[in-house]
């Protein structure tokens, strides 16, 4: 997250397709923003911060906020499965770890503002529950 450029590979798509949802006239002959919106839940959930902040500013927003929804969740999934807490972040660390390393998924799950950061955190809520 700390060291990913801004805005990230997919985070200017996510976020002009979120403001375009809430101000349609925003680059309104753009034929990429008037597609179909795929990632419904993520625009109207996070769209309507990028009509209060600039969209770099509603990345680090967004970023920190699943950071935190995922780090919890994590912990959440690590104590049903068993796992102390110490285990859990242990086991958290080592996997942002190989996220870092080329090959891995990288920005998949960590690092940017997009809607699969959110399933992960759905997911992992619901294998904890």
């Amino acid at each position: 997250m700390i060291c990913a450029p801004i805005p990230g590979e997919g985070e200017p798509y996510y976020l002009g397709k979120a403001r375009h949802y809430y101000q349609p006239q925003w680059c309104g002959d753009d034929l990429f923003l008037q597609s179909q919106d795929t990632h419904l839940v993520f625009y109207v959930v996070c769209g309507w911060l990028t009509l209060l902040f600039p969209l770099p500013v509603v990345a680090v927003i967004l970023r920190v906020v699943f950071s935190g929804l995922l780090s919890h969740a994590w912990l959440r999934f690590s104590r049903a499965s068993g796992y102390d807490t110490q285990t859990g972040i242990l086991c958290g660390l080592l996997f942002l770890t190989f996220q870092l390393i080329p090959g891995f998924a990288g920005e998949w799950l960590v690092g940017g503002a997009e809607s699969k950061v959110l399933s992960y955190v759905f997911l992992l809520e619901a294998a904890a529950s």
